[in-house]
This record gives C-alpha cells, structure tokens and sequence, in this order.
C-alpha cells in the first residue's frame, strides 16, 4: 500500500511532515524524513533523520457510535490530536511523554482497539498488554465516499453522539456527514456544529433523529446563520479562517480541502462575514443557512 502524507519542505533532500500517518509504522507528525524521487518525479520517503517530540497509535472502532464522539473527547481532553482516516480509523498523536502515558492508559480503560505506530511495539521494552500483537486490519477508506467527520466542532464538549444527515454534493450525488450532537430528550438533540455539506441546519438548531440516528427534521431553529466556504490556493485558509474569527465567526476547517464551516451567531456578524467574503479574490461561499430575520422569530 502506497500513503501520500503531506510534507513541508526543510531543506536538500529533507521534508518535516505535517500529517499522521494512517497507515504506516515508525513514524510521526513532525519526524523530518529523507526522499528522493524517481523516474516520474514521485517522491518518495527513505528514513526518518530526525525524530521529533510525536508518539503516534492507531485506534480501530467496532461499534461507531457513540464511541467515535467519546474517543475524539478523551483525546482532546488530555492534549493530544486526532486524525479521522474514516468514520471508523483514526490515528492519534500525542506531543510529550506524559500525554502518551495517559492516552494508553485512557484507551486500556475504554476498552479500544488500538496499536502502536511510533514507536512500533518491537521497539518497546514492555508494551502494554491492552495494544494489539498484530497490525490491525483498517477498514476499507473511500475518500470520496466515506462520511465527513467534525473534528474542531465548537460545541463537540457537549456533544453526546452524532447524528448522520445526508447532504447533496452535486445534482447527482449524495454524501453522508455525522454531526456531532447533544442529547435533548429521546429523539430531540442540540447540534453541535456548523455543517460542512447540509443545508438547512446551523449550530444550536434542535433536530429530530430516528432509531438509527439519522436526522428526520428540524425542530426549532437557533437563529444562527452557516456558510461553507471555499478558499483557493489553500495557503491562504489560515490567514481567511483569522479574518473571519476577527469579524466574529465561529470556524470549523475540513482537513486540508481548503473548505471552511463558518457560525454567524447574529445577523450582524452574518452580514459582516458575508461582504468580507464578496470582496476576497479566489474564496467562494455558499450560505447553508440564512440567520433568522425579526419577522420569522416563531419559524422553524
């Protein structure tokens, strides 16, 4: 199996890498590898030259819900960082020895599936007995299928699970997103999140959910507006993602795709946000949900 990981180059024949990896061993976010490239300009990582501070495991999820949102929780609860390579796969990351310490015994604790990356269990002079003795087998990853997951959801500390909505991604094609959710009552919930695909929902909105977690409608509205925005070249999702918190937005990056979820708590931070964006170069925006206006205070 070939993994493309992300990478900033450093200098010569060395590149610092910027993601973790979902499939391979012995390395981590950060390590600076050595690469060459071959006769059709691939490049490829030879070692690892310089180890950085990351200690790297892998988790495999049986039963999705609600264990994913319970993962993601601890995870951030102890300092570390998580990467969703599905809905079921997730590769966690931990900075100092003191948060790799606590993540194993966090994940002995809840009964996880997971196994060492970096350092590999063959390094380690006494793994700990709850890791698994063989490499895991990951699921089968359709990028372009698999559901979006909320990483950063502003409201994921509250969240109880997650909800799945089906959004349209062109005239043709439908994509799962699981929303992260708090529990109202047996079939209400509070999102937690602003949507990167479905329309008509924003953070705060009280939905109704099936058996199956599957959002069935929209109760009540928050009054908060949702937009997803687009930034091109993707340099420059940082610097738009910054504007957009100083004009008073909340923001939620997907990954690297350049797509921001953006909350507008109010109509005016709305209307701030949205003639910011009509005057960038290269950002595009679609409005998933307008803010709720004075004369549709009952709607829903």
């Amino acid at each position: 199996m070939v993994e493309r990981l992300w990478a900033t180059h450093v200098r010569a024949n060395r590149y610092r890498l910027d993601n973790a990896p979902g499939f391979a061993f012995g390395v981590s976010l950060h390590d600076v590898v050595e690469v060459f490239q071959d006769d059709d300009a691939n490049t490829w990582a030879l070692r690892v030259v310089e180890r950085g501070p990351v200690s790297t495991v892998r988790v495999l999820l049986d039963d999705l819900r609600p264990r994913s949102v319970r993962l993601r929780k601890m995870v951030a609860a102890i300092g570390c960082a998580c990467e969703g390579m599905g809905a079921a796969w997730f590769v966690v990351s931990a900075h100092d020895p003191h948060a790799y310490a606590r993540l194993v015994e966090r994940l002995a604790e809840g009964g996880y599936r997971w196994e060492y990356v970096n350092p590999k269990r063959e390094d380690l002079a006494s793994p700990h007995p709850s890791a698994a003795i063989e490499p895991l087998i990951p699921p089968e990853i359709d990028g372009s299928k698999q559901a979006l997951l909320h990483f950063d959801a502003p409201w994921m500390d509250r969240a109880d699970d997650e909800l799945e909505v089906l959004a349209t991604v062109n005239a043709y094609e439908q994509r799962s997103e699981l929303l992260p959710a708090r529990r109202v009552d047996d079939h209400l919930w509070e999102l937690c999140c602003s949507p990167f695909l479905a329309d008509g929902l924003a953070l705060g909105d009280v939905v109704e959910a099936d058996a199956a977690l599957r959002i069935v409608r929209r109760v009540s509205r928050s009054g908060r507006a949702a937009m997803l925005v687009f930034v091109e070249p993707t340099d420059r999702v940082a610097e738009v993602e910054a504007c957009l918190v100083t004009l008073g937005c909340g923001v939620e990056q997907r990954s690297r795709s350049g797509a921001l979820a953006v909350d507008c708590a109010t109509k005016e931070v709305f209307d701030r946000a949205r003639a910011w964006l009509v005057a960038q170069p290269n950002v595009t925006f679609e409005i998933l949900q307008p803010p709720r206006q004075p004369e549709d205070l009952d709607a829903v």
